[in-house]
């Protein structure tokens, strides 16, 4: 689904092999098989039903009939990352089960959104293709020792067709059959191409060359041109789009079609965007919190608490979206009572980045928790990272780089002396909690790095608020997420226990950590809700037989229940965090773009702090500013403004709950 993560044809072959050698599940029907672990069986039910639900309307839009093979569809899980793939001529679809989480997409109906998606790649490209025996051709000649040479060559593939259609056409049927919908971060890229003038142009959006960002413009500005299509001609024409079969290029398809080239019709598509984004003009512009903080991924800003050092993940002048952890020297110092003193005199600012990226992963055989039996509180074993990479680099001397996927979460401990992220290790791709020393310049970059846990798939991990060896994070199994928490001892404890496809984010001790607070997510819906932190633990060992105080038909210890804070609703409620009493998070509920909202201790009242032209996520106040994530010009950068809480509304009563919900009995 992601371009920068399509695969050849080996790498195919090489993770299908894993699912069939473990004697794969098998449902089928007349118009598909579904390949699975049996730990996989109900998101295959889901797939199923997904697939199923789309058949007909796909079949009699894209021709299909007539020329029709079963789909193949293979339920992979190789690693801590959401994709999937079609490789329409075989009809073969793969989907990766953990789910979406990423900035650059809504996180609602993972798994429907992701199957009618590459459903729809097999339908629409077999449709759209000459279905021959040869994948592509070359006709070239030339001449040799002549005077003058000359040579040509003339590739030439079965697909007409630029990636912007590819892609957008699957996104446009994704969401007319009702598992995707134009999210609050799509929305985002065309609108700031539009109010930075830099829309692309149908040159830049036919292929995914450039960097990181390229793939998601190409699928955004596709799906919205195609939606724009569909409301202003109707959305047959759209789907027409796929039958005309021109040997060489697109427009001769769209003239068929439309009696319009494309080139007119993409215009009238940019002019209307004026309707749709001119009110967002009058809106301030973001202000940048510091020019140090460079990339065009940058995120998870962190203060130490001395407020000497700040630290976040960025790309720096990479055009890729890995992030490695970079920390500067303030020279701020803030008093126990939150009041900014001047740092210490002639001290400049330094700027510094670890050596390795921070990254995600697992490695195999190594327990869960352990003592090194020199003291009964934990001690936080290094690790060897045979990272390093030579390469030129703009940034300090003495760094390196990881080629694998970014982490999730920055935040410092008690001293600031350490910062909290989630990664994997080198050989694998689970992700595991990991803590960073910053001034430990004696040691090697390896032995800064602690590991704490081992292949337990976590991400999210925070500090208790007074106890810096108990953390809480999100733990992946299965398709559904749970929260957490890693005592001081490295035992791991799951509070609850959901089995089908709940997926939790953030979770967040409250100020005296006798709760936590998280966002849970079910279907295509959220709500910020609370658990005790304080509540039984499912224990695999007792739960080999039924547990009477958590039995293994229950999501939650009896006696527990999860408290919604907000209702559940479509709207999404990412990046909790607690300053004092109130607690800040970023919502598009209330207008479709993601905007900081705040609420406080025993009070209903839900508080706006943002009113921001394209996102502000990754809340963090201090010294009476807020400090967010926004993007800007295809960058996604650090922002700050003064804090003003401005009330919004009464958040509606919360009566959703979850007690004891009955999931799957293994």
């Amino acid at each position: 689904m992601f371009p920068f993560l399509r695969s050849a044809s080996l790498l195919l072959l090489a993770l299908v092999l894993p699912v069939l050698a473990e004697k794969p599940q098998v449902l089928q029907t007349p118009h598909y098989r579904i390949l699975y672990a049996k730990k996989y069986e109900p998101i295959a039910g889901e797939v199923l039903k997904v697939a199923e639900g789309v058949w007909p309307t796909l079949a009699k839009a894209y021709d299909a009939y007539s020329n029709y093979q079963t789909i193949d569809i293979f339920l992979l899980d190789p690693g801590d990352y959401a994709n999937g793939e079609a490789v329409y001529p075989y009809s073969r679809v793969e989907i990766f089960v953990p789910h979406l989480n990423w900035v650059m997409r809504g996180r609602a109906n993972w798994i429907g959104n992701v199957a009618a998606h590459e459903i729809a790649h097999v339908f629409s490209l077999r449709q759209k293709a000459r279905l021959w025996i040869f994948s592509d051709a070359t006709i070239g000649g030339g001449t040799i020792n002549k005077e003058w040479n000359w040579s040509f060559l003339l590739p030439w593939v079965p697909l007409p067709a630029p990636n912007w259609w590819i892609e957008g056409i699957a996104q446009f049927e994704s969401e007319a059959a009702g598992y995707d919908t134009w999210d609050s971060q799509r929305d985002m890229i065309v609108r700031d191409a539009w109010l930075t003038h830099s829309l692309p142009t149908l040159g830049e959006i036919e292929t995914f060359d450039g960097e990181w960002i390229q793939g998601e413009r190409v699928y955004n500005t596709g799906f919205a041109f195609l939606r724009y299509l569909r409301d202003r001609y109707g959305i047959d024409k759209v789907r027409q789009l796929a039958v005309p079969k021109p040997l060489f290029h697109f427009g001769g398809a769209v003239v068929a079609v439309y009696g319009k080239t494309l080139t007119e019709l993409y215009s009238e598509w940019q002019a209307s965007l004026a309707e749709h984004y001119g009110s967002f003009e009058e809106l301030g512009r973001d202000t940048l919190f510091d020019r140090d903080i460079q990339g065009s991924f940058t995120q998870n800003l962190a203060f130490s608490p001395d407020g000497r050092t700040i630290a976040w993940l960025g790309n720096g002048d990479r055009d890729y979206a890995l992030n490695w952890i970079y920390w500067k020297d303030t020279g701020d110092v803030t008093t126990r009572s939150g009041e900014p003193v001047m740092g210490e005199q002639g001290k400049a600012p330094g700027l510094h980045r670890n050596a390795q990226a921070s990254t995600w992963g697992e490695t195999q055989g190594a327990p869960q928790f352990w003592n090194n039996g020199t003291n009964p509180v934990l001690k936080r074993l290094p690790t060897t990272l045979p990272r390093n990479f030579s390469e030129r680099r703009t940034d300090p001397p003495g760094t390196g780089r990881s080629d694998e996927i970014s982490s999730t979460g920055l935040e410092f401990n008690h001293d600031g002396t350490r910062l909290l992220t989630t990664r994997n290790d080198w050989y694998s791709t689970y992700n595991d909690i990991w803590e960073y020393e910053l001034h430990a310049a004696l040691k090697s970059e390896s032995e800064k790095w602690h590991r704490l846990t081992w292949n337990i798939r976590a991400s999210y991990a925070s500090y208790h608020p007074t106890q810096s060896h108990t953390i809480v994070f999100s733990k992946f199994d299965e398709g559904s997420s749970n929260v957490a928490i890693l005592d001081s001892a490295g035992r791991v404890h799951e509070l609850t226990r959901f089995q089908e496809g709940q997926q939790v984010y953030n979770p967040r001790f409250t100020p005296k950590g006798d709760s936590i607070y998280f966002t849970l997510g079910i279907g295509d819906r959220e709500a910020i809700a609370s658990i005790s932190a304080k509540a039984a633990a499912w224990d695999p060992f007792a739960n080999l037989e039924d547990s009477a105080q958590f039995p293994d038909s229950l999501n939650l210890a009896k006696g527990q229940r999860v408290r919604f804070i907000t209702p559940l609703s479509r709207a999404a409620y990412r990046d909790l965090r607690f300053s004092g009493d109130t607690l800040f998070y970023s919502s598009n509920g209330r207008d479709g773009v993601y905007n900081v909202f705040a609420r406080r201790a025993n009070d209903s009242m839900e508080y706006r702090v943002t009113r921001n032209r394209t996102q502000a996520l990754e809340p963090l106040s201090r010294n009476g500013n807020l400090y967010y994530q926004g993007y800007r010009q295809q960058k996604f950068q650090i922002f700050q403004q003064p804090l003003e809480l401005k009330p919004e509304g009464k958040v509606p009563a919360a009566t959703d709950s979850v007690p004891l919900l009955h999931a799957k009995k293994k």
